[in-house]
């Protein structure tokens, strides 16, 4: 693998090791406190809703007990069912027409003896056709012993209260109230987003879970059993038991897993559950998802541009001097490598190291070209003389084994007169 390979590739891998590190850390860290701040928030709005649906109660129960305390009525009634009174009859009446028309939500009033049987009723009594299911109630009061859902799908509460007199019951009063009140504050979806919703549930005469309110993705569910629209009941069978619990992956009646928050209403043995969909709860962590990988793409189209240029800046210089270093063994002696001062310190020293490398080895060839020519004049002077000397001494054998002088003593009368010595 090429300089410029390896510097691109190790710039796009640094970048990916960078990217992925950064998002496995923040995606877990973002997670957890997305959750944990969701899970206060989800904390927060069922308390809120239980002490809003708490107030609603008791200001349910006041309007009746002062409606059930009116000193008159109980006279006239117990005048009534004593000596069957006509007037007394009015009288009770109209007491109760004037209950009816100055406390607020009221919608019908009923009064009965102390068996049950009803003696007079006033106001809007509910039309045939009338949803209703029946509570259990503890309570030896004022006590909410049905809700009621007229078909238009306005939402009732009916409340029982003993009328007494000296210690003594004179009969019952029924008071029906608009429930109006319960239904706006379990439709408030502040904090909830798009799909979050407050479910209020109680346990019916027959023992089942049911709703009370409308829900907000199934208005029909108002009365209904809980069983006929949630899969999972958990949360509500919890909350119905007094538990509070924070809840995770429960599924709700559209079969969307949920963070569910769990409340408990003693006063009446009611249920709130507050949930959203955990899809939406993480959304925004699939946002930042998205976000991160766009990041991670733009910053490797980055990585691979930087890694171009890193590795063009640092493999250029060196292509060049191979290429330079090529032409000088091609024969080009007397070529050097550029120095080019925008490159880096380290390519600078290294062509300027390259180029006294060339000196250093042109200088040492040039000093053994001429060690090399003076040897071989030396050489050539020496082989000289050596064949000199063997043509001389070859001809003096000669001279010796012929007796006949040689062709130079035959010329030289110097020679003559020392081979005639001899």
């Amino acid at each position: 693998m090429s300089i410029y390979q390896r510097v691109i590739t190790a710039c796009i891998g640094l970048v990916c090791i960078a990217i992925v590190t950064f998002s496995v850390l923040s995606f877990l860290g973002g997670r957890q406190i997305l959750r944990d701040s969701l899970q206060d928030r989800l904390d927060a709005v069922a308390s809120h809703q239980r002490e809003k649906i708490a107030e609603v109660l008791v200001a349910w129960q006041d309007r009746v007990a002062l409606i059930a305390s009116r000193t008159q009525l109980r006279i006239s009634l117990r005048d009534y069912l004593q000596r069957g009174d006509p007037q007394a009859l009015d009288k009770v009446r109209q007491i109760l027409a004037d209950a009816q028309g100055s406390v607020r939500a009221v919608r019908d009033i009923s009064v009965s003896d102390p068996s049950g049987g009803d003696i007079v009723t006033v106001g809007a009594v509910l039309v045939e056709g009338t949803e209703g299911v029946r509570l259990q109630s503890a309570s030896s009061g004022v006590g909410l012993t049905r809700m009621l859902l007229d078909p238009e799908g306005h939402l009732y509460a009916q409340f029982e209260a003993p009328m007494t007199l000296q210690g003594e019951v004179v009969g019952q009063l029924r008071v029906t109230l608009s429930a109006d009140e319960l239904f706006h504050a379990t439709r408030d979806y502040t904090g909830l987003g798009d799909t979050g919703e407050t479910l209020l549930a109680a346990v019916n005469s027959y023992g089942e879970a049911v709703f009370l309110t409308p829900l907000r993705h199934q208005p029909a569910a108002a009365l209904k059993p809980v069983s006929e629209f949630s899969p999972d009941p958990r949360a509500l069978n919890l909350a119905l038991s007094g538990r509070e619990a924070m809840l995770e992956g429960v599924l709700d009646y559209r079969e969307q897993a949920t963070m569910a928050a769990t409340r408990y209403l003693p006063e009446l043995s009611w249920g709130l559950v507050v949930k959203m969909d955990q899809r939406e709860i993480l959304a925004p962590i699939a946002r930042y998802q998205t976000t991160i990988l766009v990041l991670a793409l733009a910053l490797l189209v980055v990585a691979v541009v930087l890694g171009l240029l890193i590795a063009r800046a640092i493999a250029r210089p060196v292509v060049r001097l191979a290429e330079e270093a090529g032409r000088i063994l091609a024969g080009e002696h007397q070529l050097r490598a550029s120095v080019d001062r925008r490159s880096g310190k380290e390519i600078q020293d290294l062509a300027l190291a390259f180029n006294r490398l060339t000196d250093y080895l042109m200088e040492t060839n040039a000093t053994l070209e001429r060690r090399v020519e003076a040897r071989t004049r030396e050489l050539q002077v020496l082989n000289d003389s050596l064949e000199q000397q063997v043509r001389e001494r070859t001809e003096a054998l000669a001279t010796v084994l012929t007796g006949r002088p040689g062709k130079e003593t035959e010329s030289s009368p110097e020679g003559t007169s020392r081979h005639s010595k001899t």
